[in-house]
C-alpha cells in the first residue's frame, strides 16, 4: 500500500531504515496515543487518517491524548473521498431507491463500516440524517471482512474508501452509487457525486504525518520538506493514484489549520446525528 511506498522512499532519503508498525484499534487512537507519549525527537511518526485527524475528538468522550496539545501536524500527505457502494446484485440501482427502501423499512437496511468512528461510520450516519431514515450500523473488526460480507449481501451498503472498493466495482462485484468528492473522481468519472444526486454532503478525507509535541521545529520542518519532495516524484504519485489517492501536501501551519477547520465543520454534524463511541 502507499504508506509503505512513502516510508521506503524516506528510508532512501535518510539512508537509514524506516520501520512501519501497524497499530490497529479504537479508531486509530491507540496509535495516536503511542506517538503522543513517545520521545519528542522525531523518530516516532504517526500516519493518521480521518478518524484521528477530524472525528475522534468529537466521537470519543474520553481520549488519552489531545491532538491539539500532544501532537504536532507535520504535513498532510493525501486525500481520498469515499464511495457509496452496494452489492452488484443489489436491487438498489440508485441513491433514491436505497433511500426509499430505508424509508419503507425503518431500521431494516444495514450498512457496514471498518469500525465505529471511521469515515465509513460517520458518512453513513450523516447520509441517514439528511435522508431522514433509520438504518442499522454493523461495525466490523476489519474493513476487509466488511467488504466480503457486503459482496455476499449480508449488509446493504457502505461508504468505503475508494482505494479499497474501486477494484471490486471494476470487477463487477460491487456497484457504485455515488462518490463523496466535490467533483467527480478521476478514477471513474461516470460515478455521480452525492451533491449531484441531491445530497449536500462533501467529504474528501485526508491523511498525514504527526509527531509528539515538543519535537524541535528544525526536525519538524526537515520531515515536512523531505515528504513534500517525495510527493512530487513521479513514481510516488503513480503509487498514490494506483491506490486511489491524490497528493495533497499541506505543511505544518496549513495542515494544523485544515485539521481545525474540518474538525469544526463536522463537530456540529456529529452532535446532531448523536454519533458517538463508548
Amino acid at each position: 500500500e502507499f504508506r509503505r511506498v512513502l516510508f521506503r522512499s524516506l528510508s532512501a532519503v535518510w539512508s537509514q531504515p524506516v520501520v512501519v508498525e501497524d497499530i490497529a484499534g479504537a479508531g486509530g487512537n491507540l496509535a495516536a496515543e503511542r506517538v503522543a507519549k513517545s520521545a519528542s525527537d522525531g523518530y516516532t511518526v504517526l500516519y493518521a487518517s480521518a478518524g484521528v485527524l477530524y472525528f475522534n475528538k468529537s466521537l470519543y468522550p474520553k481520549l488519552s491524548y489531545d491532538i491539539d496539545k500532544d501532537l504536532i501536524p507535520v504535513i498532510r500527505v493525501a486525500r481520498t473521498p469515499n464511495l457509496l457502494v452496494v452489492p452488484f446484485n443489489s436491487p438498489y440501482k440508485s441513491l433514491q431507491q436505497l433511500v426509499q427502501a430505508a424509508k419503507s423499512q425503518p431500521g431494516r437496511i444495514r450498512y457496514g463500516s471498518g469500525g465505529s468512528g471511521s469515515s465509513m461510520h460517520v458518512l453513513a450516519e450523516v447520509f441517514a440524517d439528511k435522508s431522514q431514515v433509520q438504518v442499522e450500523h454493523i461495525p466490523y473488526k476489519s474493513s476487509s471482512q466488511m467488504v466480503q460480507e457486503l459482496m455476499g449481501g449480508q449488509i446493504d451498503f457502505a461508504f468505503h474508501n475508494i482505494p479499497v472498493v474501486m477494484p471490486f466495482v471494476k470487477a463487477g462485484k460491487l456497484r457504485a452509487l455515488a462518490v463523496t468528492s466535490e467533483k467527480r473522481y478521476f478514477l471513474d468519472p461516470s460515478v455521480t457525486t452525492l451533491q449531484e444526486s441531491g445530497w449536500p454532503i462533501v467529504w474528501e478525507g485526508g491523511s498525514g504525518l504527526l509527531v509528539a509535541a515538543g519535537t524541535p521545529p528544525a526536525i519538524v520542518n526537515k520531515l515536512a520538506q523531505d515528504v513534500h519532495t517525495i510527493l512530487s516524484q513521479a513514481d510516488v504519485q503513480a503509487a498514490l493514484n494506483t491506490n486511489g489517492l491524490e497528493a495533497a501536501p499541506l505543511k505544518t501551519s496549513e495542515f494544523r489549520h485544515s485539521i481545525q477547520e474540518v474538525s469544526a465543520q463536522w463537530r456540529g454534524v456529529l452532535k446532531k446525528t448523536n454519533a458517538s463511541v463508548d
